[in-house]
């Protein structure tokens, strides 16, 4: 969990419920994985240079 310029943002969260705040880092956690997984496979099939800054 980051905070909130760079992604999903941990900073203003003021729950109180430890039920949701158990939801929160479990949505955060999997979106986590799903992002490297996804940048992985990108870069196994060498389509991470599609993306690349050549500036």
């Amino acid at each position: 969990m980051k905070i909130w310029r760079f992604g999903q943002g941990f900073t203003y969260n003021k729950t109180t419920v430890q039920s949701r705040l158990f939801l929160l880092v479990l949505l955060t956690t999997l979106a986590h994985w799903f992002l490297m997984i996804l940048g992985m496979t990108a870069k196994l099939e060498n389509k991470h240079r599609q993306y690349q800054a050549h500036s």
